[in-house]
């Protein structure tokens, strides 16, 4: 299965995320996401602030938006977009990483399809698309609001037509070519690697230190879904057969329901670290990677962050 149904192959046949259609085999990489170059590779002071955090839960969102997030916007990018369509000024505030975070709300509940293989092979359409019959079954404005989309873009939106909330929708149907770092194919790229070490050590040189009793760290679990993260609400795809099904996927959007994967007792795909077929739930993973483990199979040479000079790591 390609296209919307399947995490690892887009419609092309390539390996990484479905919705990604940049139609090269090769590594993707870009200096700017769509119109904008606004992002910013992180400061030794971002880094240090997140370090200060005194809570797990504030750490990790720290890290994730203000240090790790980032890298992977600058380093993946995103190319290809119709600038004129975009050189509307009724348009022109999507030409920026929105427009793949407001796509992928739209994908992630199914009003956005990617084509499967066969399709795009046999007829030459591979882009992702919002169909013809979700407008004319739901109308433009409905489907934004269904989709959230309406609250985040209503002090943006200079028109109250059905057309130009169906030129909105057309806008942000697809995401054109995005780098990998900017995507769920990110560790295909070998940047990946050394950035989320790094965010590894930080936490870890907070947890020896704590250990120690030189600092404290409340340690419950936590991630609080913000304005730019979208991980509220599950949607399930089980009764949907194809990516050309358009049996619609259901959701559930309540406060306390976020991606799977970011649970304390969610199980992770990750196994095996000590070659005993173990699985891991986030809960027992965090511990399984304390430095002070005796069974984990790595080390760190150093937990000293040199090159910050002038700012605070202890």
């Amino acid at each position: 299965t390609t296209g919307s149904l399947n995490p690892f192959v887009n419609s092309l046949g390539h390996m990484r995320s479905p919705w990604n259609n940049n139609p090269s085999k090769q590594l993707g990489r870009y200096n700017h996401t769509y119109g904008s170059s606004s992002a910013k590779i992180p400061t030794c002071e971002a880094m240090s602030n997140c370090y200060s955090s005194s809570s797990l839960e504030l750490m990790f969102n720290c890290l994730n938006g203000d240090t790790h997030g980032p890298v992977h916007i600058v380093v993946g990018g995103c190319w290809g977009q119709d600038e004129e369509m975009f050189s509307s000024s009724d348009l022109s505030f999507l030409n920026d990483l929105v427009l793949l975070l407001y796509f992928k709300l739209l994908w992630r509940q199914g009003y956005a399809r990617c084509p499967s293989y066969s399709t795009c092979i046999s007829t030459g359409l591979c882009d992702c698309y919002i169909p013809d019959e979700y407008i004319s079954t739901y109308g433009s404005k409905k489907i934004l609001q269904l989709s959230g989309l309406y609250d985040k873009l209503e002090n943006r939106l200079t028109k109250d037509t059905d057309d130009y909330y169906t030129e909105i929708l057309k806008a942000i149907e697809k995401p054109y070519s995005v780098g990998e770092m900017f995507s769920s194919g990110a560790s295909y790229d070998p940047i990946f690697w050394p950035v989320h070490g790094q965010i590894e050590r930080v936490i870890g040189l907070k947890r020896i230190k704590k250990s120690l009793g030189e600092v404290s760290l409340d340690e419950t679990w936590g991630f609080v879904p913000t304005e730019t993260n979208f991980l509220t609400g599950r949607c399930d795809w089980s009764q949907v057969t194809s990516p050309e099904d358009l049996t619609l996927p259901t959701c559930d959007f309540s406060d306390d329901i976020t991606c799977y994967g970011h649970g304390i007792d969610d199980l992770l795909d990750f196994k095996n670290f000590i070659n005993q077929n173990e699985l891991y739930t986030n809960s027992q993973f965090y511990d399984f990677i304390h430095p002070f483990n005796d069974d984990l199979p790595y080390v760190y040479d150093t937990y000293d962050f040199d090159y910050c000079e002038g700012y605070s790591f202890g």
